[in-house]
Formats: structure tokens, C-alpha cells, sequence
């Protein structure tokens, strides 16, 4: 949905030439700023995601799970 909007305001921008200050270009940085938050706060919660689901198999001592988990991040392939 971001994404979609950030691109619709990006060919509204482009169509009517590029200009620098207008409401169109204002629309369009704002979106792609939204777009660009949202992706970075997605990533942040992967990361978290992934230590907590390794340090809950550490805790209980799962190590088959430990390890599935570990491998399938850090899998150099």
C-alpha cells in the first residue's frame, strides 16, 4: 500500500516535468519517506524476531531448534 502510493505520487510528480517546488514534489518525498520508515522498521523487527526466537530455543535448550534457526539466517548460500 506504501509502496503503491509512493509510485503513484512519483509518475504524478514525473508527468507534470519534475519541478522542484510545487505540492506534487512535496507529496511525492513525503511518501517515499513513509515507504523508505516503513521498510527500515520491518527489517528492525526481523531482527528482533529472529534473537528472540534463538535466544527462546537457547533457554529451554532446544538445540535442533537452535540451529535450524541459525542455519536458515546465516546460511551462506
Amino acid at each position: 500500500m506504501l509502496k503503491d502510493t509512493a509510485i503513484r505520487s512519483f509518475n504524478i510528480w514525473s508527468t507534470i516535468g519534475k519541478p522542484r517546488l510545487d505540492v506534487e514534489f512535496e507529496n511525492m518525498k513525503r511518501d517515499k519517506l513513509r515507504y523508505k520508515q516503513s521498510i527500515k522498521n520491518k527489517e528492525r523487527l526481523s531482527a528482533n524476531s529472529f534473537s528472540d526466537s534463538l535466544n527462546d530455543a537457547l533457554s529451554t535448550k532446544d538445540m535442533d531448534s537452535f540451529w535450524r534457526t541459525w542455519r536458515s539466517k546465516f546460511r551462506p548460500y
